[in-house]
């Protein structure tokens, strides 16, 4: 038996793994002694911040460290004032398997956090943070696509997909100082953070450019008797050349950023010179590049001569449909104590969540928003407010082939505020929303087929032809299959051109 078959190798990028691991935070903290009293705690946060993560055989571990800090009141009530602490923590996750060229992908998060003061410099700090991680991998695979001999006839479907060709994780550090107006006092940081968005890439051979910019904004202490506080914000660009093997202009490229730690330390200002802020900011960039290719694959097969095994599974073929880069606004109100909010000092937002959901025809992006506020009453007392903002947006694919699948990354990119009453404040939010949006296609594809000589069909040879009555709508493929002939044999003989049997009536169904 002269048989043979032909394969096709096919390589795409897939989730090997998804996991988290919780973190606790249990602190007994004495403020230094520079630090004045506590009379009110305003507010403790943490801020864990993710330094290294390495993959070392089936193994991924994540380091990082947490900043801790206290805002509070001091005993004469003169302003807000902080205490900051640094502790490090490490987690690690079992892939279960050794990853090929691995991307990955951390993100953290507060779940609680409970702070009380002991006494007047001590204080008890109990919460937890959770760290989730994200590793895709290379998932190589040979595809079958053809077979000639011992009458084997195939039904194919030529599928559009995305094969995968490389990727690479570039980490680069951004160090800058900024320096203050210089009418401007300041001498002590209160509060920082920072946010970044890529601007554009371009693809030129082996190589992609990523342009962006990154913003940081504080709040300091203008006066540390008064306890005044005054806020800033600086933005600065930045650019990236990465090297990718095997991209050209007709490559889809997806870019993404990662902010994963920053740190600040201000310059007070002095009579001759003014403030400077030294930041320095930890960053990833990941550049994927895929090439849309169209293959045939093999649905169903059979022999006209044998007996055969057929070997089925599933396969998932992706393809990207869209890239969203967009702004969207969401707006919210924050509740605060009676008459606690005659002005607001400083606002900042963090990013609780962001998931995305595919349903009729829609991608909705969905996720809450952290707003914190910093507020004085009339009497210029400071407080302290947070609360939860929900957002969504989103996006119409009709057309696309099963489901719809996008990694959100959501930012903040504004906040705006109005104070509607004693006890509230309406908050406007501009969110900055990148993603990279694909379809997939589940094909349950023949991946072997193997005619066995031992089992000979039996075929009368004594007619060319047999009369079939068929039905409007039955598969001209499985007439051909239960008769041992061939689907374009019984479409030749009957004039037929579609798939299907259109009119209910006789067929003529040739011997081959």
């Amino acid at each position: 038996m002269d048989f043979q078959t032909e394969k096709e190798p096919f390589c795409s990028l897939r989730e090997l793994f998804s996991g988290s691991s919780e973190q606790p935070v249990d602190l007994d903290v004495t403020l230094p002694d520079y630090c004045p009293d506590i009379s009110r705690i305003l507010k403790c946060q943490v801020k864990p911040q993710v330094t290294a993560r390495q993959i070392v055989g089936d193994r991924l571990t994540v380091e990082g460290t947490s900043l801790v800090r206290l805002l509070y009141v001091d005993e004469e009530g003169r302003g807000v004032r902080n205490c900051e602490l640094t502790s490090a923590f490490s987690t690690s996750f079992n892939l279960k398997q050794t990853p090929e060229n691995p991307v990955v992908f951390t993100s953290v998060r507060v779940d609680f956090i409970n702070c009380r003061a002991i006494t007047k410099r001590r204080i008890d700090l109990h919460g937890a943070f959770t760290v989730f991680a994200h590793v895709f991998g290379v998932q190589r695979e040979e595809l079958l696509t053809n077979s000639s001999g011992a009458g084997v006839m195939m039904k194919k479907k030529h599928c559009e997909a995305d094969q995968y060709l490389s990727a690479v994780q570039q980490p680069f550090t951004l160090s800058e100082t900024f320096e203050l107006d210089p009418g401007k006092m300041a001498e002590a940081l209160v509060r920082f953070s920072a946010s970044g968005a890529i601007a554009d890439s371009k693809v030129i051979a082996d190589k992609v450019i990523v342009k962006g910019e990154i913003t940081i904004d504080f709040l300091y202490l203008t006066d540390v008797e008064a306890g005044t506080l005054d806020t800033a914000e600086f933005t600065a660009p930045f650019s990236q050349i990465i090297d990718l093997e095997g991209i050209d202009d007709d490559c889809i490229c997806d870019v993404r950023l990662e902010l994963l730690s920053v740190q600040a330390q201000l310059m007070p200002s002095s009579a001759e010179e003014a403030a400077q802020l030294e930041t320095e900011v930890r960053a990833v960039v990941t550049a994927a590049a895929k090439q849309r290719i169209t293959m045939p694959v093999i649905t169903d097969a059979y022999s006209t001569q044998y007996e055969m095994d057929l070997q089925r599974r599933a396969v998932c073929l992706e393809k990207k449909i869209d890239q969203l880069n967009e702004t969207f606004l969401c707006k919210g109100s924050i509740s605060a104590s009676a008459d606690a909010v005659a002005s607001v000092t400083d606002v900042w937002c963090n990013v609780v969540s962001a998931d995305a959901v595919f349903r009729e025809g829609k991608l909705e992006i969905s996720g809450r928003v952290n707003v914190c506020l910093l507020t004085e009453d009339a009497e210029r007392v400071p407080h302290y407010f947070e609360g939860m903002i929900d957002y969504s947006a989103s996006h119409e694919y009709p057309n696309a082939d099963e489901a719809v699948t996008a990694l959100p990354d959501v930012s903040v990119a504004s906040a705006g505020y109005r104070i509607s009453g004693a006890d509230s404040i309406e908050m406007r939010l501009e969110l900055k929303l990148n993603a990279a949006v694909c379809s997939q296609t589940k094909e349950n594809i023949v991946c072997e087929m193997i005619p066995d000589e031992q089992k000979p069909k039996a075929h009368d040879h004594t007619c060319a032809l047999t009369l079939y009555y068929a039905d409007e709508g039955e598969s001209i493929w499985e007439i051909a299959r239960r008769y041992d002939t061939s689907q374009e044999a019984i479409s030749k003989e009957n004039d037929l051109s579609g798939e299907i049997v259109e009119t209910r009536g006789m067929l003529l169904i040739p011997a081959i």
